[in-house]
């Protein structure tokens, strides 16, 4: 099941087995959520914390007035609106709690979305109390900075975000096998799933 509201006090919430806890309101928009003092919100493995962000001003927030729990496995989902590109330097506090437990990197699955070459996701400051997601400036975004026997693993994407596939080759192979993988001429995104790279870079396939 999914709960959600907008302004929305609550004194206790258990997401599990695939439940999701969307701090939205009405029309999919960011929201507000209170949990009481003394309450509890926890996230269950396979449970969905989902959290939207519609523009420098306006996302999900979740004032949590008690213990933010995440199982090993809970799943922290963040979407942005249709056509919203943050740009470098914007922060984004998607929770304030008075404790968190199980929140780390490699305790729950990040469900980030894809952002335009030049800009990448900052996390360092998300796993704690205060959990503030922050766009930076992505300095390995361009392909030609990349030696050509580099090897390259990464999730393939089109540029407004539908997963295509995954890819593991080089630089110097890179446009055979990505040409193999999508069938066609364009432009995708790249996200680095291993190796000494990380972001994203746009290529275009030709």
């Amino acid at each position: 099941g999914k709960v959600y509201g907008a302004s929305a006090l609550f004194y206790g919430i258990q997401a599990t087995n695939g439940g999701e806890f969307s701090v939205t309101g009405s029309g999919d928009n960011p929201a507000t959520i209170t949990i009481a003092s003394g309450g509890k919100v926890s996230i269950g493995e396979d449970a969905v914390l989902d959290m939207k962000i519609k523009s420098a001003t306006s996302a999900s927030l979740l004032k949590c007035n008690g213990t933010l729990t995440f199982a090993k496995g809970s799943i922290l989902q963040v979407r942005l609106a249709d056509g919203y590109v943050p740009s470098t330097g914007t922060t984004f506090t998607l929770w304030n709690a008075s404790a968190v437990s199980g929140l780390t990197e490699t305790n729950i699955l990040l469900s980030l979305p894809v952002l335009p070459a030049g800009l990448k996701w900052d996390t360092s400051a998300l796993f704690a109390k205060e959990g503030v997601l922050a766009v930076v400036k992505d300095e390995s975004s361009s392909i030609a900075n990349l030696p050509a026997g580099t090897v390259l693993t990464a999730a393939v994407f089109t540029t407004d975000g539908i997963f295509i596939g995954n890819i593991s080759t080089t630089k110097a192979t890179l446009q055979t096998t990505l040409k193999a993988l999508v069938g066609k001429r364009g432009n995708y995104v790249l996200q680095f799933t291993s190796g000494t790279n990380s972001g994203n870079i746009i290529v275009n396939v030709r």
